[in-house]
């Protein structure tokens, strides 16, 4: 039983010169990043949509559902920082979090390239480098830069 059960799984193992028989090497497994794990911003590059995110005061969050298969869900972050607004738009976001602070208290804005990483869907991670209150965390498809125009309080 024990033959077929290794046969099955394709796990023969080949005699050594003394006769013991060895092992197959296994790979080390790739070290696998899911949704809610934590792991260092600084492993990733920054990502190319705004210089220095964490000079900047977060005034807006606005996440919107897909209803539809035609649509994708995404989340709005409205920056400003000394008179200038940014409005990043974050496609497909998952594993939202917003620490106790949130709004009042976020510092430290970071956004990461993790498409290197090859993780399915995910190319972007927003998250926190300073330990602080009102954090907030989440993974996304893609980011673009949205156009702001009229009044930044309602920047739709």
């Amino acid at each position: 039983m024990y033959r077929l059960i290794r046969a099955l799984l394709g796990r023969r193992s080949a005699p050594s010169a003394s006769g013991a028989t060895k092992r197959p090497a296994r790979p080390d497994p790739l070290p696998v990043l899911g949704i809610g794990q934590r792991f260092d911003l600084m492993d990733d590059p920054p990502h190319p949509i705004i210089d220095r995110p964490w000079a900047y005061e977060i005034i807006g969050l606005d996440f919107r559902k897909s209803l539809n298969a035609e649509s994708e869900s995404y989340l709005d972050l409205t920056l400003h920082k000394d008179g200038v607004f940014h409005r990043l738009r974050f496609y497909s976001p998952q594993g939202l979090e917003l620490d106790m602070g949130f709004p009042d208290q976020t510092r430290g804005l970071y956004i990461a390239d993790i498409r290197l990483r090859g993780l399915d869907r995910l190319g972007v991670r927003v998250d926190c480098r300073e330990a602080s209150h009102g954090d907030v965390q989440f993974w996304a498809r893609s980011v673009e830069k949205l156009s702001m125009s009229g009044d930044p309080a309602d920047p739709c």
